[in-house]
Formats: structure tokens, sequence, C-alpha cells
């Protein structure tokens, strides 16, 4: 769907995605031939006002099939999606779905990315404020203990002056915790 409009910015975006089905489709086969952990596709959500075109779900129904030929899962790190529309996202049907900002620009919520409970989730951690970034770490692995599935990734690219030892204990933390896990 970004692509897409970013290819045909005033176009329709039906017409759009038809138009590069078949070019995007290449492009994801010869990577999906080196066989990635995952494939990781980037969905800018905030013009589609919760719905989704269903050129998009024919398009996402494609990639899922050529992925899972190949063995990999395919996820998608959602930005700019309304957080009361989640499930017309869902139609797309990622085995991952990652969370970034919504729409409004506020991080995502660890109760949101529980509620997909379908499929593994994902959410991205403001890691510049490390202590939030904390907070949300040792919930999720605390979750992570009560057998749910979640991937946590970076809202934003690190920046150049980030504390690494404030980020380094959040993740000794959450180790901690999971070893705990194995001991009980």
């Amino acid at each position: 769907g970004k692509l897409a409009s970013q290819l045909f910015p005033h176009g329709e975006i039906e017409g759009a995605m038809r138009s590069i089905k078949k070019h995007y489709m290449t492009v994801a086969e010869s990577y999906l031939k080196t066989q990635p952990d995952m494939l990781l596709l980037f969905e800018q959500t905030g013009g589609m006002d919760g719905s989704v075109p269903s050129a998009m779900v024919r398009l996402y129904s494609t990639l899922r099939n050529q992925a899972a030929y190949y063995n990999v899962p395919l996820a998608v790190y959602f930005d700019g999606y309304q957080s009361d529309r989640m499930e017309q996202l869902g139609s797309l049907k990622p085995d991952v779905t990652i969370l970034g900002r919504d729409v409004h620009g506020a991080a995502p919520g660890l109760a949101l990315a529980l509620q997909m409970t379908d499929q593994a989730a994902g959410i991205g951690v403001n890691l510049e404020d490390a202590q939030n970034a904390a907070g949300m770490v040792q919930e999720a692995c605390l979750a992570c203990r009560d057998g749910r599935n979640l991937l946590l990734t970076s809202l934003d690219s690190p920046g150049m002056d980030m504390d690494l030892n404030s980020l380094r204990a959040v993740f000794w933390d959450c180790k901690e915790i999971a070893e705990t896990k194995g001991q009980e």
C-alpha cells in the first residue's frame, strides 16, 4: 500500500496496486529465495481511514502464499494505524503484526499488541526513553512468561547519543525474568 501510494501519489490505490503487483512479487520472490528469517513489510496506514483496499488484501494473500512456499514468516510493521480499527488491518493476515506509532504519533501500548491473540504480535519500543522502555520490556517479558509470543523492536532508529548502558540494563532485566521462568 505504501509503495503504491508513493509511486502513484495522485492515483487510485486499487489501480496502482494492480500496476505494481507483478514487479513487487518478483522482488519479494528474489528476497525469499535467500531464506531470510522473516519478510518484513512496512505499511503507513494513516491515509486509509481504517479501511483496507481489496487490491491490498489480494496482494498480501499472494505474498503470504509465496512466503509460505519458502517457509518464511510474513511480518508487517504498521505505522499510522487507528487503534480502534485494527480488525481491518487484520484482514491482511500476516504471521506477525508489529505496531509502530498510531495515527496521532503515539507509541503503541502493550495491551493493544496483547489483544492480537491469534497471531504473533510485536511492538515498537521507544528506546530513546530508557525509563519507559524498561517498563515496556519488563511488561512484555512478564506477558511472555504467561505464554504470549511478542516481538520487541525499536520504535524509531536509535540516536547516536543513546545511553547504551541504560539500554543494556533493560535487556538484562528481561533476561533475568526469562531465566526465572526456566527455574519454575
